[in-house]
């Protein structure tokens, strides 16, 4: 191809461009100068539409991410929110076991069994707990 020498690229660098912008030849099987032009110099002839699709697998790659780090985060608690859920929950079970009508040795039994079995956080610490 006369043009690469004229141009001082090489024919491959030329017909890579012409098959990237589906230039085809005229009628006497020829390019003309205008499309090889085009085809040498043009920038989306030579890798912007690879970089375009590594562009766009990239924004891809940083949405999914995204989108991971959102669901993670809703299914996060933190402790201390859930610490305190539980030393609710254990208050409220101390409270319903102090006012029961049992004998003092089965609620202090009671109270030691959900005293034990609590997080450090909420381990029960009123008198009934000490004195057991």
């Amino acid at each position: 191809m006369k043009a690469s020498t004229e141009l001082g690229m090489s024919e491959e660098k030329i017909k890579m461009g012409l098959k990237k912008h589906g230039i085809m030849p005229g009628d006497d099987q020829k390019w003309s100068t205008q499309q090889i032009c085009k085809a040498a110099f043009d920038p989306d002839a030579h890798g912007t539409a690879q970089q375009e699709a590594k562009t766009q697998k990239m924004v891809a790659e940083a949405e999914k991410a995204q989108q991971d780090l959102l669901e993670l985060r809703l299914q996060l608690v933190r402790t201390s929110t859930l610490d305190e859920c539980l030393a609710e929950i254990f208050q409220q079970i101390v409270q319903l076991l102090r006012h029961l009508p049992l004998p003092s040795e089965e609620r202090e039994r009671l109270l030691k069994i959900v005293n034990d079995n609590a997080f450090d956080s909420t381990k029960f610490t009123g008198p009934e707990a000490k004195a057991a």
